[in-house]
C-alpha cells in the first residue's frame, strides 16, 4: 500500500487482518477467504469509491504472498526460507513485537473477546482467521459499523455470502 494512504499503523485493518495472516510457526494461512479479507482490509483503510467492490475483493495483483511481501517491505515481517527455499515462514521484526502484541489484542482472541466496534475483528470472523468455521457477524454489530462506515457492512455480507457459496460448492463435492 503506498504509504501516503497508510492510517497510522495501530489504526491500520490491513495490519489488524495481518497479525492474524500467520500462525505460530509463521506459516500463512490456507484459508480460501483470507485473501478476500485482505483485500477487503485494504478497501477499508483506503476508502476509495474509484473502483468496485467486487474489483477489491478480487483483483488478481493481490494475494497472500503479496501482503506477506509488502508486511517484509513495510518492515514488519521478516522472511525465513525452508526446504531448500521452496517454502518461506514469516515472523515480526524484532523491534515490532510490541505492535503486533496491540494488533492481535485489538482483533481479540475469539469472535468473543473482540471489540466489536472495530472493522478487523469483523472480517476475520467471516474469513474465518480464527481457526474456525467461517460465520456471520451479529446484525447488531453490522449496524454499528454501517455507521462509522458505509463500505463495512457490504464488505462483510461479501465475504459471508463467498463463504455460503464455497461452503456449498464443497458440500456439492463431498
Amino acid at each position: 500500500m503506498p504509504t501516503e494512504f497508510r492510517p497510522p499503523l495501530p489504526e491500520s485493518v490491513v495490519l489488524q487482518i495481518g497479525a492474524r495472516l500467520i500462525d505460530e510457526r509463521g506459516r500463512l494461512t490456507e484459508s480460501v477467504l483470507a485473501a478476500r479479507a485482505f483485500r477487503c482490509a485494504i478497501l477499508v483503510d483506503l476508502d476509495r469509491p474509484d473502483h468496485s467492490l467486487v474489483w477489491w475483493a478480487h483483483h488478481d495483483g493481490i494475494s497472500l504472498k503479496d501482503a506477506a511481501g509488502q508486511l517484509v517491505d513495510l518492515g514488519l515481517w521478516e522472511r525465513h526460507g525452508d526446504h531448500l527455499d521452496l517454502e518461506h515462514h514469516h515472523t515480526w521484526c524484532d523491534a515490532q513485537d510490541d505492535l503486533a502484541g496491540r494488533l492481535r489484542a485489538a482483533t481479540g482472541d475469539s469472535y468473543y473477546a473482540a471489540d466489536h466496534r472495530l472493522v478487523a475483528p469483523n472480517l476475520a470472523v467471516v474469513s474465518g482467521l480464527y481457526g474456525r468455521a467461517p460465520r456471520p457477524p451479529e446484525d447488531a454489530v453490522v449496524s454499528e459499523l454501517g455507521r462509522s462506515n458505509w463500505l463495512v457492512p457490504d464488505l462483510i455480507d461479501y465475504l459471508w455470502r463467498d463463504a455460503t457459496l464455497i461452503d456449498a460448492g464443497a458440500a456439492v463435492l463431498d
